[in-house]
C-alpha cells in the first residue's frame, strides 16, 4: 500500500505560499526559539555529564596505577602528582555538579524540546485545518494558534531558573526555516503552504516515519555495543581476580559503570522500541488512507480524521518519550550525585584533608519530576568507637539499649529520601 502513496503532483513542487499570516509567523518564531534553546541546553547538559563520567574513570585509572607503584618505576614526582589529581578531581566534579544544578538541570532541555514539538503539532494542524481548527473561521483559527503558543510558554515558565530562550526577531522566517531545515521535507516545504493530504503525507508523515526507522536502528546498535563492552569488562574483572591482579579490577569496574552511565545518559535501549512501534502505527494510518477511493480522499471529514490520527500518534510518542527521558535523566543524576558523594578512595589512601564543597540540586519541571539532594565532597569524619570498658550503662546491667529510631543516614549525613519520578 505504501508504494501507492509515492505521488508527486505539480502542486507538490509549485504551491504558492504566503508569509503574511501573522499567527503562523508567530508560531514558527516561537518554535525556532524553543528548538535552538533545546539543542543548546542538551549540548551543555550532556557535555557536563560526560565530563563528570570521564573524571570518575580517570580517577580509577590513577588508582590502578598507584596500586602498582612498587612494581612500575616512574620518574620522581609522578606518583605524587597522581595523588594530587585524585584530590583535585572530586572537587572539580562537585563544582561541576553545582554548576550543572543551576545552569543545566537534567530536565530543562527535555521541557524545551517538548514545547517545540507541541508548537510543531499545532502548526501542522493549523495548516491542514484539522482537529479543532477544522470548523473555525480564519480569524478564530489564528486566535486558537496563538493561545496554544501561550500554553507552550506557560509550560516553560514552570522550569526552575529557565534559560533565556527568546532570540532576536528573525526578519525572514521562511528563509530561516529552509536554511535550518526545520520542516520534515525542507526541499519543498517552506512552512507556510496550506497542506492538502498528498503534501501532508509527502512532507510530514513519510519523512517522520523514515526518521523513526533510522533512529530505531541507531539506538538498537548503540545499546548492543554498550552491552558487549560491559560484558567484556565484566569478564576481565573475573580474569584479573583469578590471577590475583585485584588492583586492575578497580579500572574494569569503573569502566563498566562509566559505560552504563553513558548508555543511560544517551537513552540507548530505551527508545528504539517506542520509535519502532510509532513507525508501525504510521504505516497502518498510511495504508488505511491508501485504500480510500479518490472521492473519499477528498472528503473533508476523512481528511480531518486522517490528519488528526497521525498527529495524535506523534503526540502519544512524544508523551512516552518524555516519560522515558525524565526517568533516564533522573537515574543518571542520582548515580552521579552518589558517585560524587562517595570519597572512599580518599579515605582509604590519603590523609590529606580536602576542602568542603557542598552540591545542592533542586529540580522541579513541568514534567512533574523533582529532586533535592545535597552532596558533600569532604570525606566523612572517622567514626569514634568507645574504648574498652566504656560501654553504655545498659550493657553493664545486662540489657540491650533501646532501638535507635532516628532517620537512617548515608555517609556525610544525607538522609535517605524517596525521589518522585512520576511524570505529569
Amino acid at each position: 500500500m505504501l508504494e501507492n502513496l509515492e505521488v508527486e503532483t505539480a502542486a507538490s513542487k509549485n504551491i504558492p505560499y504566503t508569509t503574511t499570516d501573522e499567527a503562523l509567523l508567530a508560531a514558527w518564531r516561537r518554535f525556532l526559539d524553543y528548538d535552538a534553546t533545546a539543542k543548546r541546553e542538551k549540548r551543555i547538559h550532556t557535555g557536563l555529564r560526560i565530563d563528570i563520567i570521564l573524571y570518575g574513570l580517570i580517577s580509577a585509572i590513577l588508582l590502578t596505577v598507584i596500586a602498582f607503584e612498587s612494581k612500575i618505576p616512574l620518574p620522581s614526582g609522578f606518583y605524587e602528582g597522581f595523588r594530587i589529581l585524585l584530590i583535585v578531581l572530586p572537587i572539580a566534579v562537585a563544582a561541576m555538579m553545582t554548576f550543572a544544578a543551576q545552569f543545566a538541570p537534567s530536565l530543562a532541555w527535555v521541557a524545551y524540546r517538548v514545547s517545540a514539538e507541541i508548537i510543531r503539532r499545532e502548526i501542522y494542524l493549523y495548516r491542514t485545518k484539522a482537529d479543532a481548527y477544522a470548523a473555525l473561521t480564519p480569524e478564530a483559527a489564528q486566535d486558537m494558534l496563538l493561545k496554544n503558543i501561550q500554553k507552550a510558554d506557560e509550560q516553560i515558565d514552570t522550569v526552575v531558573a529557565p534559560a533565556p530562550y527568546l532570540h532576536q526577531i528573525i526578519p525572514n522566517v521562511a528563509e530561516e526555516i529552509v536554511k535550518s531545515r526545520i520542516t520534515d521535507n525542507a526541499e519543498w516545504d517552506k512552512g507556510f503552504e496550506k497542506l492538502d493530504p498528498v503534501n501532508y503525507i509527502e512532507w510530514r508523515v513519510k519523512p517522520q516515519r523514515n526518521w523513526y526507522i533510522k533512529k530505531t536502528g541507531e539506538d538498537y546498535a548503540a545499546q548492543r555495543l554498550g552491552r558487549i563492552c560491559v560484558l567484556i569488562f565484566a569478564g576481565l574483572s573475573a580474569f584479573f581476580a583469578a590471577i590475583r591482579l585485584e588492583p586492575l579490577i578497580i579500572f574494569t569496574s569503573a569502566a563498566s559503570v562509566s559505560i552504563g552511565l553513558y548508555t543511560q545518559l544517551k537513552m540507548h535501549g530505551r527508545i528504539y522500541g517506542l520509535y519502532h512501534t510509532t513507525a508501525k502505527q504510521l504505516d497502518l494510518a498510511l495504508n488505511s488512507w491508501a485504500i480510500l477511493t479518490p472521492s473519499e480522499q477528498k472528503d473533508g471529514d476523512k481528511i480531518n480524521h486522517f490528519v488528526t490520527l497521525v498527529e495524535e500518534t506523534f503526540q502519544n510518542e512524544r508523551e512516552k518519550w518524555k516519560d522515558q527521558a525524565a526517568e533516564s535523566q533522573m537515574a543518571v543524576e542520582q548515580a552521579l550525585l552518589k558517585e560524587t558523594k562517595q570519597s572512599d578512595f580518599q579515605r582509604n589512601i590519603f590523609t590529606i584533608p580536602t576542602p568542603s564543597l557542598t552540591v545542592k540540586e533542586t529540580m522541579t519541571s513541568p514534567l512533574g519530576t523533582s529532586l533535592t539532594t545535597e552532596v558533600n565532597a569532604t570525606p566523612a569524619n572517622p567514626v569514634e568507637r568507645p574504648a574498652a570498658g566504656d560501654q553504655p550503662t545498659d550493657y553493664k546491667n545486662g540489657k540491650l539499649p533501646d532501638a535507635d529510631t532516628s532517620p537512617v543516614s548515608e555517609p556525610n549525613g544525607r538522609d535517605h529520601k524517596s525521589v518522585d519520578n512520576s511524570v505529569g
